[in-house]
């Protein structure tokens, strides 16, 4: 197989800066703005605050680091770390600072039942939300004495998931619930769970209760707390998605970490205007995606010529995308998850374009040729900083030959059954 011209597999960086592979010159490398901090996990499996405009590597799924890009998004819990303020309302618990917390310091709190046969939970008001639509809630939580526990938006009891904190199991969940709670596993007993509400009022209760031990699937509340069992908790976060983003530390008020834009790689010895193929190993943040755009284009803010694909808007569905002076042929196709990590391949020769997916040929058409050194930029995005790519990205290659279709089915395949289980999150018995 030929070798890329654009390699990047995410490793070198620094602000403003996202290193390829290849080329050796650094034409490769892309461009990286976000004018806020924001946070990713790090390779020590501890949620870490990322400066401004520097490439978050993340390493939440184990193994070797992706890109993580992301909406622009805000945090509206005020004190999204401090349990202790009046903000939150503690009804038969109490709280105590300075546990050990998932980023690694000690300023999460130990959330503790009263000795009342009573239900033990901590909320906070929030208001000034348009009715109806979706917001997401996220807490970070660790078992102790209890590892039963439930997070809800209180005003609405249709809308709640409970949870073992040991088996990371869902036990039970409201009618106006189900596929909008998740549970997702950090480092040291630490998960995080969300929730996504879209009650019609203009107020969201974030809610964690604590439910006794031997709480099954549609128990009330009420249990008769002993006065020194509990939980840990840290890290609220309430946000206008529809699932939840990176961590938003806030410390007073809200905080919002901006968009993250990652472009300008390549020049046009970089590309071949005649024949390629762009290739990357991606997945989506959500099934509902956006439009976001990986392209191949003649770099103008309206692109007559481009290449490439996107996570379609709508549900699990992949857009492949050709311009020709401004003349567009496309193909949608669905899939089961764009969630979980894909293989994609786009391959062009000057009378055919094709697409790839998981080692499968999904579509073939006729299209016009592109003239002579049109291709000149490869970015995480339309040329214009539109349809901005939010998502993880484990590898991007460009090739300036079209490859044959043997050569890109292996691009796209994995390389044996566990790499594919791996990937895409399956148990293996």
């Amino acid at each position: 197989m030929a070798t890329p011209s654009i390699a990047l597999v995410p490793t070198g960086y620094k602000a403003g800066k996202l290193y390829s592979v290849l080329p050796e010159d650094g034409s490769g490398d892309f461009t990286v703005v976000r004018a806020t901090t924001a946070s990713r996990v790090n390779e020590a499996g501890l949620i870490e605050s990322m400066g401004v405009n520097v490439p978050r590597l993340d390493y939440s799924a184990g193994g070797c680091p992706v890109l993580l890009t992301e909406p622009q998004s805000t945090n509206v819990v005020p004190y999204s770390e401090d349990f202790s303020n009046s903000g939150w309302t503690k009804i038969n618990t109490t709280v105590t600072s300075g546990f050990a917390s998932p980023d690694g310091t000690t300023n999460s709190f130990k959330f503790v039942e009263s000795n009342l046969f009573e239900r033990h939970f901590i909320f906070r008001t929030i208001t000034g939300f348009t009715p109806s639509v979706k917001y997401t809630h996220s807490w970070y939580v660790k078992a102790g004495e209890r590892y039963n526990v439930r997070i809800a938006d209180a005003a609405d009891g249709s809308y709640f998931g409970s949870y073992n904190l040991i088996t990371g199991a869902l036990i039970d969940e409201g009618t106006n619930s189900v596929g909008k709670t998740t549970i997702t596993a950090l480092s040291n007993g630490w998960y995080r769970l969300t929730l996504t509400s879209d009650q019609a009022t203009n107020a969201r209760y974030p809610f964690m209760g604590i439910l006794p031990d031997d709480y099954i699937a549609g128990d009330g509340l009420y249990y008769q707390g002993d006065g020194t069992s509990g939980i840990y908790i840290w890290g609220a976060q309430l946000e206008n998605q529809s699932y939840a983003t990176s961590y938003i530390p806030t410390t007073g008020s809200s905080v919002t970490r901006n968009a993250d834009q990652v472009t300008d790689s390549g020049d046009v010895n970089d590309f071949n205007s005649t024949e390629g193929v762009l290739f990357a190993e991606i997945s989506s943040l959500t099934a509902d995606s956006t439009n976001d755009y990986i392209s191949i284009s003649d770099g103008a803010s309206s692109p007559k010529n481009l290449v490439g694909f996107s996570f379609y808007i709508g549900t699990n569905s992949i857009l492949f995308d050709y311009y020709e002076n401004n003349i567009e042929t496309y193909h949608i196709e669905t899939v089961l998850d764009i969630t979980q990590m894909s293989k994609i391949a786009v391959s062009y020769n000057g009378t055919n374009i094709k697409g790839y997916i998981n080692g499968f040929k999904v579509w073939e058409t006729t299209v016009p040729a592109f003239s002579a050194n049109t291709l000149n930029v490869l970015s995480l995005s339309l040329p214009s900083a539109a349809s901005k790519f939010y998502g993880k990205t484990k590898q991007i290659q460009v090739f300036k030959s079209a490859l044959t279709s043997l050569e890109i089915e292996t691009l796209t395949s994995w390389a044996s059954f566990s790499d594919m289980a791996n990937a895409l999150n399956y148990t293996i018995y």
